[in-house]
């Protein structure tokens, strides 16, 4: 019975990190790295960083990333963190100044990837719901008996 069908709103806490696209909308985890609203330099960028501001902001690690001059709208916009040096996969293991000596070519491009264990959240048109939708367990609803608040933020 479809009327037990789980449906989320999902909200990340992502510190202020964001990744957008080259129009400057959300780039679903993939183009530059912002920190509230500012790019963020490569100095000191490594693995670590990666995977640590991409587990920040919901992504279970990354993909790749560089660091280059690769959107217009970098020239737009000011360079907010510098020198991001993290010992370890966590956001807590990281240290970074808000003051650089840096240029755009430096600013760091990051692709996140999610293991997301066969959930997905899709919209009316069955496309990705950017998390805010029908919750789906490889490709079927999900009933919500026994589903709590604890549930939704396991997922």
């Amino acid at each position: 019975n479809h009327n037990e069908d789980i449906h989320l709103i999902c909200v990340s806490e992502a510190g202020g990190f964001t990744i957008v696209n080259e129009a400057g909308e959300d780039g679903l985890g993939y183009g530059l790295l912002l920190y509230n609203g500012q790019t963020v330099c490569g100095d000191g960028f490594s693995d670590n960083s990666a995977t640590a501001i991409c587990r920040h902001i919901g992504y279970d690690g990354f993909d790749s990333w560089t660091n280059d001059y690769l959107f217009d709208i970098q020239d737009n916009l000011e360079i907010g963190l510098d020198d991001v040096v993290c010992s370890a996969g966590s956001w807590h293991s990281c240290t970074y100044t808000t003051s650089d000596n840096c240029d755009h070519n430096e600013d760091i491009h990051l692709i996140c990837v999610s293991e997301a264990g066969g959930f997905t959240i899709v919209n009316e048109a069955g496309e990705d719901g950017q998390g805010r939708g029908l919750l789906l367990y490889n490709g079927q609803t999900v009933c919500d008996d026994y589903f709590s608040d604890n549930s939704a933020m396991a997922l």
